[in-house]
């Protein structure tokens, strides 16, 4: 791996006129190059170390590391997670508070990319999508403003995450069909289209060299637990070798590539295709490429963060990531290239083996609950005490409840009072530590870090009317098997966040900072203007590095 110059920071000049208030301000003049942002999804910070021998330790060596970067929210999802990242604003602000919500008047639910709109279907597959519900502009957004000209892309195996990363007005979000096997695709809202580069790389070798199995060693370590272990998922079996190819099926095989390491490499390599064939940071304008890896995710989500299969998964980005920054390297000059690196959420390990070695928090065995068995306790206690309902009371999506307004009119009971009892049901129930109102998160009320936490993902009208908070290790969920993300603990929160590149101090620095900052903090380095009421700061990329 090239090493990147330390550069002195450029100065950018904003002259003013007091005396002249009718002559506008010069429109700033951004550096040439390109801004890389990689979002690795459900990386954890203890997962990045300088001694990684790819492009994980690459990073880590050369960047200006934040050894105490956290996602200041409290639903650790990967939409809001991603809306965070280059918006500079939290989940709520943000108008995604979710990966899906419930619209708290009318009742309907809603995927954060989704868009009903016919102008913004997919090219392929049904249904729209574009970034409707992003209330907030982006880093691509406040460079475009400056330059029409700049080039925005996102990349993603994950529809949302390219969406969400985009913002508003990018020249292309691109994420993997598996629908109809296609490959890399995109809605009607940015082209109506595929240009001809990437049909050719859909048709490509690419995905016919795709291997037809995943084979890993087995990993090493007192914790290692066993190949074959029964809380890890079927889907795909539990022990090396997992099947990846399926004769005669496009999208069964892109299924399986989709929930495999492979997720990464593919995105890596049409990324690559993507800095060629638009010339990114390569036409004298400042363009910004943000590409989300979703592999961990996918494998962490079936076989647990501490399982063989995880642990062959993040060798494989190290490997796939050194190779692919020093590619992007060959097309961009080293003093016109800005890398940051972070991730939208970390995990919790599988609870079952939480308990096993003595680690569980949770007060019931295994530490795994049936969240749709919870959410049908609470209708069948809402029945009896106010009346059967002629469907549900409450609509659940993940830890947040919204109580079905149509009900409540119908017998004339207060939303209110619908929550009250509510309350009271699940403060009893086990594994569940505070239940938070709508009121109490607008309010303020309720023990800290949790407050500010759950206040930075809340939403006026796509918010529940209450949320709950499990206990430290319990996981609520409609799965037996596998992990999951998305409270307000540390596990879940706690993520690596690097910045290297022209005038950029390297080292390691210590002090809580939040995902949230990442965005003004590029931006102001490189001289964009950002929006007014942000909530993330601007941190300085240069001095105060912890001594070695």
């Amino acid at each position: 791996m090239k090493t990147l110059p330390i550069v002195l920071g450029l100065s950018f000049a904003l002259a003013c006129a007091p005396n002249l208030p009718h002559v506008p301000a010069p429109t700033p003049v951004l550096p040439e190059g390109l801004v890389l942002l990689i979002v690795v999804d459900q990386m954890r910070a203890d997962e990045l170390d300088p001694s990684q021998p790819g492009g994980l330790g690459w990073v880590a060596r050369k960047g200006r590391v934040y050894t105490e970067a956290q996602v200041e929210h409290a639903h650790t999802e990967t939409c809001p997670g991603h809306a965070v990242v280059l918006s500079g604003r939290h989940p709520g602000p943000a108008g995604i508070p979710g990966n899906v919500f419930v619209l708290r008047e009318s009742g309907e639910t809603r995927y954060c990319v989704e868009d009903p709109d016919p102008g913004t279907a997919m090219l392929h597959g049904s249904g729209g999508r574009s970034p409707v519900w992003l209330d907030a502009s982006t880093l691509g957004d406040w460079i475009h403003a400056v330059d029409p000209e700049a080039r925005v892309h996102a990349v993603s195996a994950k529809d949302r995450a390219a969406i969400i990363l985009g913002g508003h007005r990018p020249d292309g979000a691109w994420w993997l069909d598996r629908t109809e096997g296609a490959g890399f695709t995109t809605s009607r809202y940015y082209r109506d289209r595929l240009p001809s580069w990437v049909e050719r790389f859909n048709r490509g070798e690419l995905f016919d060299e795709a291997p037809r199995q995943w084979t890993h060693p087995t990993a090493d370590g007192p914790m290692a637990r066993p190949d074959d272990y029964a809380y890890e998922a079927m889907r795909f079996r539990r022990t090396s070798p997992h099947p990846l190819h399926v004769e005669d099926d496009p999208v069964a095989d892109i299924e399986r590539l989709f929930w495999s390491p492979w997720a990464d490499e593919l995105a890596m390599r049409f990324a690559l295709e993507l800095i060629d064939q638009e010339e990114l940071g390569q036409r004298g304008h400042l363009d910004l490429l943000a590409i989300s890896l979703s592999g961990l995710d996918l494998v962490g989500h079936l076989y647990g963060p501490e399982s063989h299969e995880a642990a062959d998964a993040l060798r494989r980005l190290d490997d796939w990531l050194d190779e692919f920054l020093d590619e992007v390297e060959d097309e961009v000059d080293d003093d016109r290239l800005t890398i940051a690196l972070t991730s939208d959420h970390g995990v919790s390990p599988i609870p079952e083996w939480l308990a096993e070695t003595g680690r569980s928090e949770c007060p019931f065995p295994g530490g795994r609950a049936d969240s749709r068995a919870l959410a049908s306790a609470l209708n069948d206690h809402l029945d009896a005490r106010f009346g059967p309902a002629d469907g549900e009371w409450i609509q659940r999506t993940g830890y947040r409840f919204t109580v079905d307004r149509s009900y409540a009119a119908e017998r004339h009971i207060a939303v209110g009072a619908v929550v009250a009892e509510a309350k009271r049901f699940l403060e009893a129930q086990r594994g569940i530590r505070h239940v938070w109102t709508a009121d109490a998160i607008q309010a303020g009320e309720g023990p800290e870090p949790y407050a500010r936490l759950y206040a930075n993902s809340w939403h006026p009208t796509r918010g529940g009317d209450f949320e709950i908070q499990p206990q430290p290790t319990c996981l609520f969920t409609t799965y037996p098997t596998g992990a999951n993300h998305g409270t307000p603990y540390d596990y879940d929160r706690r993520v690596p966040m690097v910045v290297l590149g022209p005038g950029i101090e390297p080292g390691r620095i210590p002090g809580p900072v939040g995902t949230v900052d990442l965005a003004p903090s590029l931006a102001a380095h490189l001289g964009v203007p950002a929006p007014s009421g942000l909530d993330g700061r601007i941190l300085p990329l240069r001095g105060h590095a912890a001594s070695e």
